[in-house]
Parts: structure tokens; C-alpha cells; sequence
């Protein structure tokens, strides 16, 4: 494969990236109080006394809260670590273009996407890529 469509592909990827990063779900989920039982047994068992009519006795509460907002910061984060992403893929197709391709350089950016929020079909393509490119 060429250097040039090695860049072109990897800049398809980063513009996908930049354009849509909503492509990629996350799903939180959040629980109050859970019990897990393995291998028979009782997970929680809860027993309480005292008080008469009118009492507050509470045996277990477990409450959750997580606001919108909290929420909403997250994705803004996350859209921000996906901009950021985009740009570190752009990088590696502008070496690729360049008269003369670091290959200390690209190989040290792909590195870098290892530690971030980028899933792991996007590190093999763009690795492949490279691979079939440059032998890195």
C-alpha cells in the first residue's frame, strides 16, 4: 500500500471520528444497594424493630442520584477526548503525506491512542494500515 492512500484512509477515519462521535455508545449504569449471591444463600436480610404507629424505622435505604447535568458534562467531556483523538489520527495521515515520513513520529502517536477512549477496531484498522504502509 502507498504511503498517500494509507494517509487518505487514516484521514477518513479521523473526519468520521471529528464529524460523528456519537458513533460510539457508552452505557453507565448506576445501582443503589445490590446483592450478588453465588452458590445459594441469602444475599441481604434485613430485619428491624422498634418504633409503633407513626415511626420512621428503616431497615435498608439506598438512594441514587445523578442529574442531568452531571451527565451532560460527561458526554461534553467525552466529546472533547474525541476531538482530541481525531486530531492525533489527523497527525499520523499529515506525516504520511509529508516528503519524508517519520516513522519514529507516526509510530509514537499511534502509542498514544492506546491510552485514550479509542476503541479497539479503530487502533487494529489504522494498525493494519500502517503495517501495510510503512511495516510499523
Amino acid at each position: 500500500m502507498e504511503t498517500s492512500e494509507a494517509a487518505d484512509l487514516i484521514q477518513i477515519i479521523a473526519e468520521s471520528i471529528k464529524k460523528n462521535p456519537n458513533q460510539f455508545n457508552f452505557t453507565i449504569n448506576i445501582s443503589g444497594a445490590q446483592a450478588i449471591v453465588k452458590n445459594g444463600g441469602t444475599g441481604i436480610n434485613i430485619q428491624t424493630s422498634g418504633g409503633g404507629p407513626g415511626s420512621q424505622t428503616i431497615g435498608l435505604k439506598s438512594e441514587v442520584k445523578v442529574s442531568e447535568p452531571e451527565i451532560e458534562q460527561v458526554k461534553n467531556e467525552m466529546k472533547k477526548e474525541f476531538l482530541e483523538i481525531s486530531k492525533l489520527i489527523q497527525s499520523i495521515s499529515n506525516e504520511l503525506r509529508s516528503n519524508k515520513p517519520d516513522k519514529s513520529k507516526i509510530r509514537k502517536i499511534y502509542d498514544s491512542l492506546q491510552n485514550k477512549w479509542v476503541p479497539n477496531l479503530i487502533i487494529m484498522v489504522i494498525g493494519h494500515i500502517l503495517t501495510n504502509s510503512m511495516g510499523i
